[in-house]
């Protein structure tokens, strides 16, 4: 795309990496740097800190613009302090594009719906939404739900990245126009490596460690038990969060240290060779949209075991993993088995042309572009 046909396009981040959680939203930055090969991308987001700055960060053709403030507990000024952290976060990144925007795009509805929203309608632009949160999976509070109706009302077109999802702010009561453009990965960096067989097989786990979300100690209930039938097998859990709790727990039912090792924040490239060596992907969640690093685990063709929640089952199949029910801890170690000793049955070359077709930086690009320039 020439450069007079390039857009100007304001990202309003409720999620995105920062100084105190450098892996927040990071799936919204791997779609900026997609977009961004056809547009001009501007992210602004805004987050508590100690201290009121603005930071920027400029990356290829994404411009970064962090607004911190002053972290209180007190509702009223912490809401007046959020407020004026975007708004000022909005106005350098203006200053920074030397104009207005030629359009909006929303990332997160709750709770920055309404400040992408308002800066939309006061400019006359073009206003679009792209939804991650499993949060309208659940029962929605009243001022989830009228945050949820009032934005979505105001939108042009609203993305989310699985269809599931797409049905569920439907029966929410959101009527705008749809348009599912799914989480992006970077394939050159997610793909097969030459496997070698060396010591044990690994089962690798990389996510937040949420309890609730994740059902950790029912992957380790698994493990453990998994570690009673064989010992040909070793697992790493990677987070960028706090891990102690998790690794308590593991201790607590008898997991041997040697069997299980946890790591903290690594850098995204020695993710990618955790994938590349790893036997297996396990992802026991109770709730999840479309979580990357099932795709980045397929991307490096290795297979992955997953829960059936969410928007996985559109793009997870028998040739690159196994889905499971939520919860069955069984079914989890029989999975588990078939696919320790069954190394030869999935084509990793496979794998990573399915996910390059479909979620790679060069194709999510050409969607985005679509949406910008109003094509069908």
């Amino acid at each position: 795309m020439s450069s007079q046909n390039r857009k100007k396009i304001l990202w309003i981040a409720g999620w995105y990496p920062n100084r105190h959680k450098p892996a927040l939203g990071n799936f919204i930055k791997r779609h900026a740097q997609a977009a961004s090969a056809f547009h001009d991308i501007y992210v602004v987001h805004a987050t508590a800190s100690d201290r009121d700055e603005i930071t920027v960060q400029q990356e290829g053709n994404v411009t970064s613009v962090i607004g911190y403030f002053r972290k209180i507990n007190f509702l009223p000024v912490k809401y007046v302090r959020w407020k004026k952290a975007w708004m000022n976060a909005i106005s350098k990144a203006e200053e920074i594009m030397g104009r207005k925007p030629d359009a909006v795009h929303l990332h997160i509805i709750i709770p920055s719906g309404p400040v992408a929203s308002a800066y939309a309608a006061e400019n006359a632009i073009p206003f679009y939404i792209t939804e991650h949160s499993t949060r309208f999976q659940k029962k929605l509070s009243l001022w989830e739900s009228a945050i949820l109706k009032k934005t979505c009302k105001n939108a042009d077109v609203v993305c989310p990245v699985t269809d599931q999802l797409g049905q569920a702010l439907k029966q929410a009561g959101i009527k705008t126009e749809m348009k599912v453009i799914p989480n992006v990965v970077n394939t050159e960096l997610f793909k097969p490596s030459i496997r070698t067989s060396t010591g044990k097989k690994k089962i690798l786990h990389v996510s937040t460690l949420n309890e609730q979300q994740k059902n950790i100690s029912g992957m380790l209930r698994a493990i453990k038990k998994l570690s009673e039938m064989r010992n040909d097998f070793e697992m790493e859990i990677i987070s960028e969060y706090n891990f102690s709790e998790a690794a308590c727990y593991a201790d607590s039912i008898g997991l041997k240290k040697e069997l299980i090792f946890f790591k903290g924040l690594q850098p995204i490239e020695k993710v990618a060779v955790a994938m590349q060596k790893a036997s297996v992907f396990v992802l026991f969640s109770n709730e999840e949209n479309l979580p990357c690093v099932l795709l980045e685990s397929v991307s490096c063709g290795t297979p992955v075991i997953s829960t059936n929640v969410g928007g996985i089952s559109e793009w997870i199949n028998e040739s690159c993993g196994i889905l499971i029910t939520k919860g069955d801890e069984q079914a989890l170690i029989i999975a588990l088995n078939k696919v320790l000793d069954n190394p030869t049955e999935y084509n990793p070359e496979t794998m990573h042309r399915y996910i390059r077709q479909n979620f790679s930086p060069a194709e999510i690009a050409k969607q985005f572009d679509a949406l910008y320039v109003g094509e069908k």
